[in-house]
């Protein structure tokens, strides 16, 4: 697990002017961005190796390190000491877990960032410009005394993830007009009404027009529940991703993705990053906890899948001790019990998983199923022991006197 929880700090440099340089010029300006990179990493543990990537006027340094310590000590150093380059300097920084698709949407983010900058538009053009992802930004803030790292401002992009920017600038209001407000709220009402009486097509015609008037994290996630109950999983995990990448730190979405996508390394990448998001928070609450809970149970799924009973364990272990009191771990060992065979261990398991939802008092509707916003009817993998051999929780009074208890 070391290896796939490993993180990449992807650094890309811009250089104003580097098509009219000589082949001299270049190879000093790509020695002075390493250079500044080797000092600002200077004496930190955590600063690792990596890979250089060179196209035209971008150099892109690929670091294996822990993103929050080397990016603080990077900036500093290049505001203090920026590198003998001609030219305007711009750089751009993204982090995401090792491997796979996330290192390459670091990579992708980073190139957009620099796409996107300001540029000669500005009246008075700094000779260095340091532009951070939305993620990155606030992680490294929360682990960074204040007099350690700049104050950047957010640059807001309909459509696409914030980005962060130093040195500040005058940010443009990007509220939506009063009338659009009022039409937006109506579209998401007539939305809700929709996805209640089970017309999630309708509902996805009328999230799409809100999401026209303006982009939402909460229309962005129905439309993609949407599509699920129609049968349109490639379209959902399109709609979550997108939600992902404009608004990064919700761990909700992470969740979704990870127990949807059927790929087992991709589906891994994203509730880890979800789970380390979850952990993130500084300010404990029921529902971060409850995500955690989660998080930690899909992760178990997926290792029993791949056949690491001791990673599977280590999860539900943890998962048990967020919430001592679900009935959600009992569910997954019965499952991986009932897989390897091992009937009377697994039923054993499914009563006292049983019992246990019976006794939470949010599960005392009628129904007896707990109105947690996490528990997604049909879509919850977790809960699929319970209703082995035609048992469910709605007829767990009438179960509970024949099934043995551990």
């Amino acid at each position: 697990m070391a290896q796939q929880d490993e993180r990449i700090l992807c650094v890309s440099f811009g250089i104003d002017g580097w098509h009219d340089w000589d082949t001299l010029d270049r190879i000093r300006a790509r020695a002075a961005l390493a250079g500044a990179l080797w000092s600002a990493g200077r004496g930190l543990a955590a600063q690792g190796d990596g890979d250089v990537l060179h196209s035209g006027d971008r150099l892109v340094f690929v670091l294996r390190t822990d993103p929050a310590l080397l990016l603080p000590a990077l900036v500093g150093h290049l505001v203090r000491h920026r590198p003998r380059v001609r030219g305007r300097l711009r750089m751009a920084a993204a982090a995401a877990m090792a491997g796979g698709a996330t290192a390459e949407q670091a990579l992708a983010d980073s190139a957009r960032m620099l796409a996107a900058a300001p540029g000669t538009d500005w009246a008075h053009p700094d000779p260095l410009v340091v532009l951070l992802s939305d993620l990155l930004y606030h992680e490294t803030r929360s682990r960074t005394p204040a007099a350690a790292f700049p104050s950047f401002q957010r640059l807001e992009s309909p459509g696409r993830p914030d980005t962060w920017i130093w040195p500040l600038r005058r940010a443009r209001s990007s509220a939506p007009r009063r009338t659009a407000a009022v039409v937006l709220r109506w579209l998401l009402w007539c939305a809700d009404v929709r996805i209640k009486r089970g017309e999630h097509g309708r509902a996805v015609a009328l999230l799409r027009r809100a999401l026209a008037v303006h982009p939402l994290p909460a229309a962005l996630l129905k439309l993609g529940e949407c599509h699920l109950e129609l049968g349109e999983t490639a379209a959902a995990l399109e709609v979550w991703r997108h939600l992902a990448r404009r608004w990064p730190r919700n761990a909700y979405t992470y969740l979704l993705i990870g127990r949807t996508e059927r790929r087992a390394e991709l589906a891994r990448a994203y509730l880890s990053e979800g789970l380390r998001i979850a952990r993130a928070h500084h300010v404990p609450s029921p529902m971060i906890e409850a995500l955690n809970h989660e998080l930690l149970l899909h992760l178990a799924l997926l290792a029993y899948g791949q056949d690491d009973p001791v990673t599977g364990d280590r999860f539900v272990n943890e998962a048990a001790d967020a919430d001592p009191g679900s009935a959600k771990p009992l569910a997954v060992l019965a499952r991986e019990a009932g897989r390897r065979g091992e009937e009377e261990a697994a039923e054993q398991l499914r009563a006292a998983a049983l019992a246990r939802v019976a006794s939470r008092p949010e599960c005392s509707n009628q129904d007896g199923v707990s109105d947690d916003p996490l528990n997604v009817p049909d879509g919850n993998a977790i809960l699929e022991s319970l209703l082995h051999s035609g048992l469910s929780p709605l007829a767990r009074r009438q179960a509970m006197a024949a099934w043995p208890t551990l």
